[in-house]
């Protein structure tokens, strides 16, 4: 072998190391990209059932869970009693607080929001 073919072979192969090495990088950082476009998308309340209350004319859309005792969040039920509570139902407000003097709800979904109900009043809390 002599050495032009050599020189050729050894500046051939850096070329396609070259190319090799800018290709893998674009595609690494397509990936990257895309991935990172995507988890900003992705919504936290997905999967999970959502119920529309009225609450001083402004309508939220509160994450429910199946059933009660779950933290702060508003179970199936407790939005079935808000419901009619808010409609004026004074005995769902009794079966909805129990013994409680007041309850908090967490109603918020892309910002916090908080219900606070008593025995005679709510209220909603955004931050």
């Amino acid at each position: 072998m002599n050495s032009d073919t050599s020189e050729n072979i050894k500046e051939s192969t850096r070329k396609n190391m070259s190319r090799w090495l800018i290709r893998s990088g674009l595609i690494l950082s397509a990936i990257l990209l895309f991935t990172a476009t995507q988890s900003n998308a992705i919504d936290p309340f997905a999967g999970i059932e959502s119920v529309d209350l009225e609450i001083g004319g402004k309508h939220y859309l509160v994450p429910v869970v199946p059933e009660a005792g779950k933290g702060y969040a508003m179970s199936k039920n407790d939005a079935y009693y808000f419901k009619k509570m808010i409609r004026g139902d004074e005995e769902a407000r009794e079966v909805l607080m129990g013994n409680l003097d007041e309850k908090w709800f967490f109603i918020g979904r892309e910002t916090p929001v908080w219900l606070k109900i008593t025995k005679y009043t709510e209220e909603v809390f955004e931050l």
